[in-house]
């Protein structure tokens, strides 16, 4: 018997759709012509808490004698709420001959599966199934192309040592700064350290610093009212760059240079000279996460996890491909779809006529099969057209991909930019416009929506020839002051943690980041920032993100190797290597992370941590209580969750129901979860 483990339900419920009958449902599985189809719910099985190692680490944060911890055989305990779906894959395990390992097609997905087969004792051949699309055609292929699951090694390695090395700096670094800050004033502090997280929280914190310590400045410009035998139109003038008014970013800080500009230029006459170029704008590539979060956060003010959420439903649904990718082209092979894909999108109301007017001959820039990673970009499937009965959010999530894929099939947009010179008094001035030849693959979106942050659109230029006299009708200085940066959102911040090495100074920091995808991965970024603000480290105002005072106190406290973003790029750089087989092996990787992890721990033992006190004490542990928003209701939960599950109502709070508020247990296992003090995956 063929036994197919699936990464959850869904997509072990579209297998078995595929796989020939007859039928029949099962506790936990689904029984088939073709095979027995189970299932986990992510990860059934956690990182066993530091007590399963030695009693003398129950304590939470423990004697500073007793770090670090470093196991030395590796333990995994089952989720609790997983346990009965864990029996019923072993009592199938027994009974099968062949495994098809079927988890989502990534370093994650391969671990997920894996260390259930290892746990369980597996000797049977396993097989692999890769699947980035769950229509129908897609999972025919995949089935038809089963490979070996040996050859997939190298990610479940990649995984594992970077689950390891997390569970290390995480249980290590946590307890130490608690410790420190323990001995420092606070006797309940309770700090979160993370390979990833904190130089994230470090991110924001030094946005929000720059945005308070920022001064205003202002500069000047002088507008000068052309006329022309065609009509009036607005220049600017542009000095020269090593012009002493100006300052290191070219903007005139002298008030007396500008007004004496000004008054010289009123009634001077000129000679226009006029250059224009003819430009293109090709298609946007079709989106990767990161950048379907962007463009989803600046749109619909969607936060990360509500864009992967949505788009991982989208995937389940078969509607759209595989969202957990870092990459924006696609296979020359994926081609060969399009017609099929183009006909699917023809048939719902809101993109026929984008659809019908598409040409499926047209080859964008984005089929490019030497850039495809492990994964292509995010795509609607042959199914797209069923799509119905749709959240908005999936409206909004399915939209952005249909008609980013629907650009790939349109012209470049098309346009002449005009630049118009000329001397005022001897000074010169500019002005700029474009006119839309074609406006190609833009038609597919139509007219933009008003939003707070669009620009207002420049003035069209009258009709104007080189050799047009010109007389300065009206001349006068603007003041302006310059604008500290943004707060970030969740679109920006996911983009800066993609980009950091655009923040960094130092030479070689920047080469390494450049080298690496940045802080975190594209199936990870979400959960990050969830945790930072299930921590208390960052809060959200509207669309900004800004950090907490909590926040700030943990990255004063930190050593700066900690919250270095070129710390956790030099490991994602190894687990990459690891991944692919071409680097170090993941004994050497997790043998630095235990040296890098105890060196850091003593260190961290010896500062002087100051976190100051917040919130009511927990009266079972000694840790914060925190509001938090409940199925029915706000209430207070202990910062020590899951180890501490001490809960108390909120003064005033009215429940939506009689139940007592619950701690939301987790029904299910988390595929990225986040150690919590006890070393358990917990809730994001």
């Amino acid at each position: 018997m063929r036994l197919f483990i699936a990464e959850k339900p869904s997509l072990g419920r579209a297998i078995a759709e595929v796989l020939p009958g007859p039928h029949k449902k099962g506790a936990g599985f689904l029984e088939t012509g073709g095979g027995i189809v189970t299932w986990c719910f992510g990860h059934i099985l956690e990182a066993a808490p530091p007590e399963e190692y030695d009693r003398k680490w129950a304590a939470w944060p423990g004697s500073s004698g007793d770090l670090p911890i470093v196991p030395k055989t590796w333990k995994l305990s089952p989720v609790p709420s997983a346990k009965a779906q864990l029996a019923v894959i072993r009592k199938l395990l027994g009974e099968a001959s062949e495994i098809v390992h079927a988890g989502d097609p990534d370093r994650e997905g391969q671990l997920l599966v894996d260390e259930v087969l290892e746990y369980l004792g597996n000797r049977k051949p396993v097989l692999r199934i890769w699947l980035s699309s769950l229509d129908e055609k897609a999972v025919r292929q995949a089935l038809s192309g089963l490979r070996s699951n040996r050859e997939f090694a190298a990610m479940k390695e990649a995984a594992q040592v970077r689950s390891r090395a997390d569970w290390l700096v995480g249980m290590n670094l946590s307890r130490a700064y608690s410790i420190a800050a323990r001995k420092n004033g606070n006797p309940v502090a309770v700090l979160s350290i993370g390979r990833v997280q904190t130089p994230t929280l470090k991110l924001v914190v030094d946005r929000d610093r720059e945005i308070e310590s920022f001064v205003s400045k202002d500069f000047f410009t002088v507008e000068a009212t052309l006329e022309a035998p065609g009509g009036a139109f607005k220049t600017v003038w542009m000095p020269a760059e090593n012009h002493p008014a100006l300052d290191a970013a070219g903007r005139c800080i002298d008030r007396t240079v500008a007004l004496g500009v000004a008054n010289g230029t009123k009634a001077q006459k000129g000679i226009l000279d006029i250059g224009k170029t003819e430009k293109s704008e090709p298609p946007p590539l079709v989106y990767a996460l990161s950048t379907l979060t962007m463009d989803a956060s600046k749109k619909y003010a969607m936060s990360a996890k509500e864009v992967l959420d949505t788009a991982q439903s989208l995937y389940e649904k078969k509607l759209t491909t595989y969202p957990r990718t870092d990459c924006e082209y696609l296979p020359q092979t994926q081609w060969g779809e399009a017609r099929e894909i183009l006909s699917a999108l023809g048939r719902l109301p809101g993109l026929s006529s984008a659809a019908s007017q598409a040409d499926s001959a047209r080859r964008s820039r984005a089929w490019n099969t030497e850039k495809v990673t492990a994964h292509h970009g995010i795509i609607p499937t042959r199914e797209a057209g069923r799509a119905g009965g749709l959240s908005e959010k999936e409206v909004r999530i399915f939209d952005l991909v249909c008609r980013r894929y629907l650009a790939q099939f349109y012209p470049p947009f098309r346009y002449t930019e005009t630049i118009v010179r000329t001397r005022l008094g001897g000074e010169p001035f500019q002005a700029k416009g474009t006119t839309p030849l074609d406006t190609g693959w833009k038609s597919v979106y139509g007219p933009e929506p008003d939003r707070e942050d669009r620009k207002e659109p420049e003035p069209p230029l009258p009709a104007l020839s080189s050799g047009d006299p010109v007389v300065a009708r009206d001349c006068s200085v603007v003041a302006r002051k310059t604008t500290p940066p943004s707060p970030y959102t969740d679109g920006t911040l996911v983009a800066a943690m993609k980009n950091v090495h655009r923040a960094m100074s130092n030479p070689e920091d920047k080469k390494i980041l450049n080298e690496t995808d940045g802080l975190g991965t594209e199936a990870t970024r979400a959960s990050i920032l969830e945790t930072l603000f299930s921590r208390g480290y960052l809060e959200k105002s509207k669309r900004a993100i800004r950090s907490t005072p909590r926040g700030r106190a943990l990255i004063d406290a930190v050593e700066p190797i900690v919250a270095s973003p070129v710390t956790t790029a030099v490991w994602e750089r190894s687990l990459e290597s690891i991944a692919t087989g071409q680097g170090e092996n993941s004994g050497e990787f997790l043998s630095k992370i235990v040296d890098t992890v105890s060196r850091l721990t003593k260190t961290a033992l010896a500062l002087r941590v100051v976190i100051p006190v917040e919130g009511k004490i927990c009266s079972e542990c000694g840790g914060v209580l925190r509001r938090l928003e409940g199925k029915f209701g706000p209430f207070l939960g202990c910062s020590g969750y899951p180890a501490c599950r001490h809960l108390e109502k909120l003064p005033g709070a009215v429940s939506t129901n009689k139940r007592s508020p619950s701690r939301g247990k987790n029904t299910k296992g988390t595929r990225n979860g986040n150690s919590g003090k006890s070393g358990r995956v917990v809730r994001k």
